[in-house]
């Protein structure tokens, strides 16, 4: 089945992403497109991780789950999932990208080109949660692992 325009755009951005050899690809909201950070852009890349623990953080925050989904590959390339439920917030895009049918517009997807970066992120953003799960009950930790 060949891919709609919706999954044709979503895996245009990606792939141009790809060719400007970037390491993490994420949805950017505010623009409605994807965006990236290269190899080069490592201190932007560690702020904008900081800021999303800090989102993370807050009592009734904007993030409301954090999972990893099974690795998948655009141009063949493969991308390892970290994605992210934010209130509020709905990502058709990623759905698209998936070429699936089931509603995953609620997450917003973080691609990483490493899976071991991928791992180093989401301990980053989840190391916190054991501490003060009691204090904060609207955030929720799911890992689905693949075989890899």
């Amino acid at each position: 089945m060949a891919p709609t325009s919706d999954q044709q755009h979503a895996i245009n951005e990606v792939s141009q992403a790809l060719q400007h050899k970037a390491r993490f690809i994420y949805w950017d909201d505010s623009s409605h497109c994807f965006a990236y950070f290269r190899y080069q852009d490592n201190n932007k890349f560690k702020q904008f991780i900081k800021n999303m623990k800090r989102l993370a953080r807050v009592a009734n925050g904007e993030i409301l789950e954090i999972a990893t989904d099974p690795r998948f590959e655009i141009n063949g390339v493969t991308l390892y999932p970290m994605i992210i439920k934010i209130k509020n917030c709905l990502c058709p895009s990623y759905m698209h990208l998936l070429r699936k049918s089931t509603d995953n517009s609620k997450w917003s997807p973080f691609l990483f080109t490493s899976n071991k970066r991928r791992a180093k992120t989401v301990d980053y953003l989840t190391n916190f949660y054991t501490i003060i799960r009691v204090i904060m009950p609207h955030l929720r930790f799911h890992t689905f692992r693949s075989k890899l």
